[in-house]
């Protein structure tokens, strides 16, 4: 029994937010595995966060070049390829044991979450035309899911620290990274082992190659990440054995505006969307360390607690924003959504530092405010741009810059100064607010790309009105039709006059 063409979109668009679970997943799961990372590779956090470096960097060159690679090849097999990549990048990433070949991995990592997440947004935009509101948002629910599963999936496999007096007298984290250091260079990490904090009993030591139980993480994501791969074969097969033809729809709308008040505003918005994209991962990334490195100096379970929180509470909002966007309009939206980050990022400024009370606060706070101003962004410059597969490719592209830029800058300080991270989320808060400000100057007083439409139903609503039959029009078609045929009996009287005269 065929299934129709209703019934393949649905299958392909449940596919897609099966992908992007997986897409958030592998994005989040970095984040409580940090430190553990460091103690693999026997390095530190300003060096181990070269690896999302270099996944962001993967990550920006393949936004962008999905977004050209979508537009010229089958889309299926696309994400095929991209799954396929993505399982193996995930599976084999924390079983480097060097940073070279842990970033180039990342680097890969990157190049394919970034085609997905381009590849992703426009086939749901095209699927679904003018009515993709709730499938576009739900999409994106998809993907705060996968960043909520992460850090719960990371935290029953992490390292865990031996409790022992030493352990309370080593306040500074740091001091053990230089410990681990100087030891390392006389190639004595078993004397370290012994000595640090961390118990050599809790490593698994498989043919001399430590194992130290984060990795098992990563293969779950690895294999979530294949049984997608599986479900997308499976419809692609399918759709090509029964030829169904691909259904998608071209943006709804027509230009109004200018081309360079477009560029102007398309600049504007990714300013915006680096300074947000940079905040909403920088934060998901880095408030474990700074919870275990910082003044607060919690545990690493604790940590990971704190980033599934800030995840989950993302994660909720984002659906819920579903609702609310019924109800709101984008630009609403979008000012509620800044206004709450900036509270949020003045009470980790100020009491991040002495209260862990506030910590778990704010940071569930910054979850809400993160929540939906990616979606509310697009869709309020949707309004005033027609979404082609560029323009689409346009916000994922500086939204991997914004990831690529601040997790490095603040990899960079938060070892030694931790509170860095607080005093960024509150300037990136401001400048993006700045940034919404000049989109509002310019967008409030264009008209929208609908009111062509809406200008022309009323004409149409005419035509069709000017169809419908009347008394008079019939009245009217019944006068002329008897005026017609008297002129035809007219006509034909004196052809027959005169042919009679011929024959005489």
């Amino acid at each position: 029994m065929t299934m129709n063409l209703f019934t393949i979109k649905h299958f392909q668009t449940a596919n897609l937010y099966f992908a992007f679970v997986a897409l958030g997943m592998a994005l989040a799961i970095t984040g409580p595995t940090l430190l553990d990372l460091e103690l693999a590779l026997n390095t530190d956090t300003e060096h181990i966060s070269y690896i999302l470096v270099g996944r962001g960097i993967g990550y920006l060159s393949g936004s962008f070049v999905g977004g050209i690679l979508f537009d010229r090849f089958n889309r299926e097999v696309l994400f095929l390829v991209n799954l396929l990549f993505l399982g193996i990048t995930i599976t084999a990433a924390p079983w480097c044991r060097n940073l070279i070949l842990l970033i180039a991995t990342m680097v890969i990592e990157g190049l394919v979450l970034g085609a997905i997440d381009t590849g992703g947004n426009c086939w749901c935009l095209h699927l679904w035309g003018k009515e993709s509101g709730p499938y576009y948002q739900a999409l994106h629910f998809s993907f705060g899911v996968g960043t909520f599963i992460a850090p719960l999936l990371a935290e029953p496999f992490l390292f865990r620290e031996k409790e022992s007096s030493e352990t309370l007298n080593m306040t500074n984290s740091s001091i053990v990274w230089k410990v681990q250091a100087n030891l390392s260079e006389k190639n004595d990490t078993n004397v370290f082992l012994h000595n640090s904090i961390f118990s050599p009993a809790e490593f698994e030591n498989h043919d001399g190659f430590q194992v130290f139980g984060f990795e098992y993480a990563f293969i779950v994501i690895g294999a979530f990440t294949f049984f997608v791969l599986i479900l997308f074969f499976i419809v692609f097969l399918y759709t090509n054995i029964e030829n169904v033809p691909e259904q998608t729809k071209k943006p709804d709308g027509s230009q109004n505006m200018e081309s360079r008040v477009i560029r102007f505003i398309l600049t504007v918005c990714a300013i915006f969307m680096i300074f947000y994209a940079g905040l909403e991962v920088t934060y998901g990334q880095m408030i474990a360390t700074f919870a275990v490195v910082g003044p607060l100096k919690l545990s690493k379970s604790k940590g990971s607690f704190i980033t599934s929180f800030y995840w989950g509470i993302y994660t909720l909002a984002r659906g819920v924003s579903i609702f609310i966007s019924m109800k709101l309009s984008s630009f609403v939206m979008l000012m509620i959504d800044i206004f709450i980050v900036f509270g949020a990022s003045l009470l980790l400024v100020f009491f991040a530092s002495s209260a862990e009370e506030v910590l778990w606060a704010a940071s569930g706070l910054l979850g809400v405010g993160m929540a939906s101003i990616y979606p509310s962004i697009v869709s309020w410059c949707e309004q005033y741009i027609v979404m082609t597969n560029k323009v689409t490719s346009t916000f994922v592209v500086t939204t991997s810059l914004g990831e690529t830029v601040l997790p490095l800058l603040v990899g960079h300080y938060i070892e030694h100064t931790p509170m860095f991270l607080m005093h960024v989320m509150l300037g990136g808060i401001i400048c993006a607010f700045l940034a919404y400000l000049i989109i509002w100057q310019f967008v409030h007083r264009q008209k929208s790309k609908y009111d062509t439409d809406e200008r022309n139903m009323p004409k149409e609503e005419d035509n069709h009105l000017e169809t419908v039959p009347t008394k008079v029009t019939l009245l009217n078609e019944l006068t002329e039709s008897e005026d017609s045929n008297k002129m035809e009996q007219s006509e034909l009287v004196p052809n027959t006059e005169e042919n009679a005269t011929e024959v005489v």
